[in-house]
């Protein structure tokens, strides 16, 4: 019985202190080869749960996003000026990058540029039937992105965009041209024109 608990005894210890009681112990290298492999089966899973969730929040964002692409339509089909129809917007079109589109050829082409300098046109518009008119300047698409975006924001503030919300967007997301910031800057301009023009949702 003594000899038996003393062999237990050396195994527990060699469970607990390889190095020391196990003769097969092969060094750290077998402990620390473990470790990675336990580390990066860790760092797979968390991985793979964090691409899960970014997935999941950026669906939902782009989901958002159309919902109020399609309310800016119909605040535009009820305007119904021709400055406002002149361009064939999609339900879809400042809510998601276009810039995957491809011409006859088949080939790539750049869109982004156009569909930011749609959006600035377009905001423009709505902040001159606001009586606020928007600098040459930063229509003519020689300016940085940045301050487009910015003399834009800083014209809605003029004409009653609280200034919290204004700081609250950002101005690297507006200069994409597209998403859930841009539609928003365009739904608080249309509702103020819709507005100046006495114009009431039938319920």
């Amino acid at each position: 019985n003594s000899s038996t608990k003393k062999k237990r005894n050396i195994n527990n210890m060699a469970m607990l202190s390889p190095e020391k009681y196990n003769p097969n112990y092969n060094g750290r290298q077998q402990q620390q080869g473990q470790s990675k492999s336990t580390n990066i089966s860790t760092s797979s899973n968390n991985s793979s749960t964090t691409a899960s969730s970014s997935s999941s929040s950026s669906s939902l964002a782009q989901a958002t996003s159309i919902l109020l692409m399609e309310e800016a339509l119909e605040k535009l089909k009820v305007l119904g000026d021709s400055k406002y129809t002149k361009i064939q917007y999609t339900r879809v079109y400042f809510a998601i990058d276009t810039n995957s589109k491809q011409n006859k050829g088949g080939h790539n082409f750049n869109n982004r540029y156009n569909q930011f300098q749609d959006f600035i046109h377009l905001a423009a518009d709505l902040l001159n039937e606001l009586d606020h008119h928007v600098d040459e300047d930063v229509l003519n698409g020689m300016q940085n992105p940045l301050h487009t975006v910015r003399e834009i924001l800083d014209s809605m503030i003029k004409v009653g965009f609280p200034s919290d919300a204004a700081g609250a967007l950002s101005i690297t997301a507006l200069t994409r041209g597209y998403g859930h910031e841009v539609c928003t800057t365009l739904n608080w301009l249309l509702d103020q024109v819709l507005k100046r023009r006495r114009f009431k949702w039938r319920r």
